[in-house]
């Protein structure tokens, strides 16, 4: 059975990108909420990065990476967050988001994308490893980089 996996849009719409955040906050090693405000969070990632999602039947985001570019940085771009609403799983979303992230990184000049994840949160190590991403340090975070 063939499984097409829905187009990844850009988006820009904070209501969207709020509830999105609000659906999977819980679902994270240690919660967004408990580290910051999710409004801010949700408006200061949109005025100076990118949301790559998929939405699902209603046009609600199911799968989203929130990204940014860091030009002083070398051109390397960070991922800020990388997450799947529950229940929309081992669809090949978040492989579908990413490719997508990458390669409009690439596109725009970037040179390495760099990530930060939770030590125990093995599905995000498993799943960045399997895309060429290589842990750089532990600070006390997995600090993680794929040259692109």
């Amino acid at each position: 059975m063939s499984t097409t996996i829905p187009t990844v849009v850009r988006c820009t719409d904070e209501a969207r990108v709020l509830r999105f955040l609000n659906k999977i906050d819980n679902t994270l090693p240690v919660s967004l909420s408990s580290r910051v405000d999710l409004v801010e969070f949700a408006r200061e990632n949109l005025e100076r990065g990118y949301v790559f999602a998929i939405e699902d039947a209603e046009g609600e985001l199911a799968c989203a990476a929130i990204f940014y570019y860091h030009f002083l940085i070398d051109n390397e771009a960070y991922l800020d967050l990388m997450a799947t609403v529950p229940g929309y799983g081992g669809r090949g979303y978040a492989t579908a988001v990413m490719d997508a992230m990458e390669s409009a990184a690439k596109r725009d000049g970037m040179i390495a994308f760099h990530l930060h994840t939770n030590d125990t949160n093995t599905a995000a190590l498993s799943l960045y490893g399997k895309r060429g991403y290589k842990i750089i340090a532990h600070d006390p975070k997995v600090h993680m980089k794929k040259e692109l």
